[in-house]
C-alpha cells in the first residue's frame, strides 16, 4: 500500500485544506477521476467510522485516516491510536484500500471508487453501512395538537412510539375486515367522510388511534376536548385551510354529537358536518375520526346519515378466547371466566396469590383509550 502521507495538492497536506475537494483528493492519490456515489442517508458517524477501520484492518495504517472539523472540537481517548474527534463540522475520510475511498459525515456519506474496484465489492460495502443508518425522526410516527395561545391556533408536534399490534390478536374476530376499509379509507386522497369509534373505556380505542399514525403516512391532527367549542370559532377554519387534506381527531365528543332534544344543531356540531361532507370538506379535504362512550343510538342521525359516515365499529370487551390468547403471550393471569376489555386484563388486579405482578399498560396518555 502507498504512503499516503506523502500526497500533497498545491503545497498544502490534500486532507487539512480548509476548502479541499473529495474528487481532488482521489485524483491526487490514485491518477484517476473517481466513480461517486451519494448516500444521503444519515448515520451514526463514529460507529461506522470505527466499524469500517477494523473490517478494513485500517488500524495499523494511520495514514488512511483522516478528519476534518471544524473549529469547535476535541480528541477523546479511545485506546485506538487515531482517538475519536468530537466537532460540530466533523467528517471522517477514509481509504480502505486503492482505489476505494469514503467520506462520513452526519448528513451524507459519499463512495468514491476507481476502475479497478468492481461493483459486487461496492454493494458489500453498502451491506457493512445498513447496520449503521439512523433511524430518521421524520419518518417516525406522529401526531400534532391543536392549541390556543397567544389569542390564535397552533400545531405542537409529538412523535409517538410506533404501536405495532397484531390486529388480529388485539381485537375481536371482526375489526380486522373493518381495519383494512379505514385504513384505505384515510389513505384515499379522494375520498371524505367521518368514522366513529365507539364503546365503554378500556376497549381499545386510543390503542388503535395510535396503530393507525403508525401505519397510515397522513398528517394527523387532534384537537383536545377542552377546545371543542373551538369548532364554532371563525378564525379556526383559516387555520384549518393551511392543513388541508389532513386527519383531524376529536375525542370524547359525546356532547357535541348527540342528537338535540329540540332538533335544533348548536354551532360545533353544525360545524363537523361541513367538515365531514360539505362545502368545507370540498374546501379542505379533512377526514374526521371521533370517539365517544355513549350508546350510538344516541348520536344525531345528521352525522350517521349514508354518504357522511364511513364506517363505525364498537368496540367491546374481548371474547373469552381471544382474552385467553393475548393472555398466555403476554403471560397475564386471566382466568377465562368472562369476556374482558383489553385495558383491564393489560392492568388485571393480582389475585390468585399472583404476588409480584407488574401492571401493564395499553393505549398512551392524552388520548381516550
Amino acid at each position: 500500500m502507498e504512503n499516503f502521507e506523502n500526497y500533497t495538492l498545491k503545497g498544502f497536506d490534500i486532507f487539512d485544506g480548509e476548502d479541499y475537494a473529495l474528487s481532488k483528493v482521489f485524483y491526487a492519490l490514485f491518477g484517476e477521476l473517481a466513480n461517486e456515489k451519494l448516500l444521503k442517508s444519515k448515520f451514526k458517524v463514529d460507529e461506522l467510522a470505527h466499524h469500517l477501520i477494523e473490517h478494513y484492518n485500517l488500524e495499523n495504517k494511520p495514514a488512511q485516516i483522516r478528519y476534518n472539523v471544524g473549529h469547535k472540537f476535541k480528541i477523546k481517548k479511545t485506546g485506538l491510536p487515531f482517538g475519536s474527534v468530537k466537532g460540530s463540522d466533523k467528517t471522517w475520510i477514509l481509504i480502505l484500500k486503492k482505489g476505494l475511498l469514503v467520506e462520513i459525515n452526519k448528513y451524507k456519506l459519499t463512495i468514491l471508487t476507481s476502475s479497478t474496484v468492481d461493483q459486487e465489492e461496492i454493494e458489500t460495502l453498502e451491506k457493512e453501512l445498513s447496520p449503521f443508518k439512523k433511524t430518521d425522526k421524520k419518518d417516525s410516527p406522529k401526531f400534532y395538537m391543536i392549541s390556543n395561545r397567544y389569542g390564535g391556533f397552533n400545531l405542537d408536534k409529538f412523535h409517538v412510539n410506533d404501536c405495532k399490534i397484531d390486529i388480529s390478536l388485539h381485537y375481536n374476530d371482526d375489526f380486522p375486515v373493518f381495519d383494512t376499509d379505514v385504513s384505505d379509507f384515510l389513505q384515499d386522497k379522494k375520498r371524505h367522510g367521518l368514522v366513529l369509534l365507539h364503546g365503554k373505556s378500556g376497549t381499545g380505542k386510543t390503542t388503535y388511534i395510535r396503530y393507525l399514525i403508525g401505519k397510515v403516512k397522513r398528517k394527523f391532527v387532534f384537537l383536545p376536548l377542552h377546545m371543542a367549542e373551538t369548532l364554532s370559532n371563525p378564525e379556526l377554519l383559516p387555520f384549518l385551510s393551511e392543513n388541508k387534506n389532513c386527519i383531524l381527531i376529536i375525542e370524547d365528543c359525546e356532547k357535541l354529537i348527540v342528537e338535540r332534544e329540540n332538533g335544533l344543531f348548536h354551532n360545533e356540531i353544525a360545524t363537523l358536518l361541513n367538515l365531514s361532507d360539505g362545502l368545507l370538506n370540498d374546501a379542505l379535504g379533512i377526514k374526521l375520526i371521533c370517539t365517544f362512550n355513549t350508546a350510538f343510538s344516541k348520536i344525531d342521525q345528521a352525522l350517521t346519515r349514508k354518504g357522511r359516515m364511513v364506517n363505525r365499529y364498537e368496540f367491546k370487551e374481548l371474547d373469552v378466547h381471544k382474552a385467553k390468547d393475548l393472555a398466555e403471550k403476554h403471560d397475564l393471569p386471566y382466568n377465562g371466566l368472562a369476556p374482558i376489555t383489553i385495558g383491564d386484563l393489560f392492568n388485571i388486579e393480582k389475585d390468585n396469590n399472583m404476588t409480584g405482578l407488574k401492571s401493564k399498560q395499553i393505549g398512551f396518555s392524552g388520548l381516550l383509550i
